[in-house]
């Protein structure tokens, strides 16, 4: 029996010598893991049982057996090669390869990162294994995810980047507090001396052709509804062509003004219930004349009526003369509107006063001395309602006859607080037919960060994500393993995300030579995901990871193994002697 547990001895060390020559030999492969060889003792079923004095067995152990060579998945040092398609992963996971990138449903699994672009533009590794990845819900961002679904192969395009149109434009600016209106009224873009400010920002439509837009400011002077707020009117215009700019539509949800420069809250001044209230004041005045010839009492119920329908009339022209006076304030208003204007402002200022002392006297009505009074405020605040809607009836068939004859782009009234911080509107749309197969533009403006103090202007700001045509100029990979490819015109496109695998029990992966690893029934089902991600680890682009193979120890153990060999070997020597002894009794 010692001759045989001395083979069994012989056998374990010259295993263990393989497997520490193995790892000694992959000292320098990328992403190979080292293994240890793990033995346990052999005994025979012991027939004899217990030893009644020492309380233990009488049968001697038979040997050593080789268990298994288990593999070590510790993590390998990264080494920087200058590579971007070179890829580390930091944690557990494994890249997924497919051997034949014609059938990509059979994999395996590598630790191995080294990359590059075959001559059909595939990323495959050096053995031509084409690494697997997630397709891109969304090629122009990566923010968009990932299918994680299902695996595919991944392929550098060779061609340029698409353009892409303009389709926000930030811009960020800080507007003269102190400026004042422009001398020259209306706005027109060919005359510096009728607005404040400019800026210019370029844009692209959907073939990657460059567009100027510049951006005017004019100064609208105080805005007399709030306390220490301006008004700004914006204007964009496409100036490709300085001498003839071209008009863009602008909206937002509080434009402020319309395509004639006219502030879209005043284009009608008065509202119906001033007429109204004109006829109501009249019936009041007579009903007060009748009550006051007859001597008799006016009713309460009438003084309240009368109360009533003059405190409405109050309100409503003194709207009407805050809306009109914005309108004579305005410098983009032409000058016989603004005359018109100030006269609808004058006669309805009138006629608040008018209705307000109406009010107080109809609320002091208890007989028909009082009656009377009423009767006659009713009577003059009925003549000054009637003037005021006659003003404003000038005024609105005046901006009907001229507004159609207005050539200036529609534009954004733009309004700060006593602070100068921008209150409205925060974005405005513009767009524009550019001339050409190239499609119309549309691109939402964001003004956040615009202010008005008494500073010069300034452009802090201005940004838009428009692109031209480019050429690819290289691969990028980011730490959780999104591949994309990047061109000269600034853009990227992200072309997939790495697929990586983890698995239960990685020590029972079954080693097929190249670096790779296969799925066994000992590893259990791969778990797909990606770096970054839960148990995933990430990924670290222009390097690889080294074997974890540490030489020195691996030397140590090789001195421990070849010593348990040659101790081995002695067993056998002397089980020989033992043996030449006997036979050499009986001769």
């Amino acid at each position: 029996m010692s001759f045989s547990s001395a083979i069994s001895g012989l056998n374990a060390a010259a295993n263990d010598i393989s497997v520490i020559s193995n790892n000694i030999a992959n000292a320098n492969t990328t992403g190979f893991k080292e293994s240890v060889a793990q033995f346990a003792d052999v005994y025979s079923n012991n027939f004899q049982g217990a030893n009644a004095n020492t309380g233990g067995t009488i049968q001697p152990g038979n040997g050593v057996s080789v268990v298994q060579d288990t593999q070590q998945f510790t993590q390998g040092s990264a080494q920087t090669t200058g590579n971007n398609l070179d890829m580390a992963i930091n944690g557990n996971s494994f890249f997924t390869l497919a051997p034949n990138p014609a059938q990509p449903s059979s994999v395996v699994y590598s630790r191995a990162g080294s990359f590059q672009v075959n001559s059909t533009g595939m990323i495959t590794n050096t053995q031509g294994q084409a690494l697997m990845a997630y397709k891109p819900n969304d090629p122009t961002s990566a923010a968009a995810g990932f299918s994680t679904g299902a695996m595919s192969t991944l392929s550098v395009p060779s061609g340029t980047g698409l353009p892409k149109a303009t389709t926000t434009v930030g811009l960020s600016v800080n507007l003269n507090a102190s400026s004042p209106p422009p001398t020259t009224v209306p706005f027109n873009p060919l005359d510096p001396s009728s607005y404040t400010s400019e800026t210019s920002t370029t844009i692209y439509d959907s073939l990657g052709q460059a567009h100027n837009m510049t951006t005017y400011y004019v100064a609208q002077g105080a805005d007399p509804t709030t306390a220490n707020q301006t008004d700004w009117a914006t204007y964009n215009f496409m100036t490709d062509n300085p001498a003839a700019p071209q008009a863009l539509t602008s909206a937002s949800a509080n434009s402020g003004i319309t395509a004639g420069g006219i502030p879209q809250n005043n284009p009608t001044l008065f509202s119906t219930p001033l007429v109204t209230n004109t006829a109501t004041a009249a019936t009041d005045t007579t009903n007060s004349s009748a009550a006051a010839t007859a001597a008799i009492a006016y009713t309460p119920a009438l003084a309240t009526t009368a109360l009533n329908q003059s405190l409405t009339a109050q309100a409503s022209t003194a709207a009407a003369a805050a809306s009109a006076a914005k309108v004579v304030a305005s410098t983009t208003t032409p000058a016989a509107l603004v005359t018109a204007a100030a006269l609808a402002q004058t006669t309805a200022a009138t006629a608040a006063s008018s209705a307000a002392a109406y009010a107080a006297a109809a609320a002091l009505v208890t007989n028909a001395v009082t009656a009377t009074t009423a009767s006659t405020a009713a009577t003059a605040a009925a003549t000054a309602a009637a003037t005021a809607s006659a003003a404003a009836t000038a005024y609105n068939t005046a901006l009907t006859a001229a507004a159609p004859t207005f050539a200036y782009t529609a534009g954004v009234m733009q309004t700060f607080n006593s602070t100068g911080q921008l209150t409205s509107p925060p974005t405005a749309t513009v767009s524009w037919t550019p001339t050409g197969s190239a499609t119309p533009i549309s691109a939402t403006m964001n003004f956040a960060g615009t202010t008005q103090i008494a500073s010069a202007f300034n452009v802090s700001s201005s940004s838009q994500n428009g692109t031209v045509a480019g050429t690819l100029t290289g691969v990028s990979v980011d730490s959780k393993g999104v591949i994309s490819a990047n061109y000269s015109n600034g853009s990227s496109t992200a072309l997939g995300q790495v697929a990586l695998a983890t698995f239960n029990n990685p020590q029972g992966l079954s080693q097929l030579g190249g670096s790779n690893w296969g799925q066994s029934s000992a590893s259990g089902a791969p778990i797909p995901g990606a770096a970054g991600s839960g148990q995933f680890g990430t990924i670290q682009s222009g390097a690889v990871e080294q074997s974890n193979v540490n030489l020195s120890e691996q030397l140590v153990d090789l001195i421990t193994a070849q010593q348990a060999y040659q101790a081995n070997s002695q067993s056998i020597s002397a089980e020989n002697k033992m043996v030449e002894t006997i036979m050499n009794a009986f001769r």
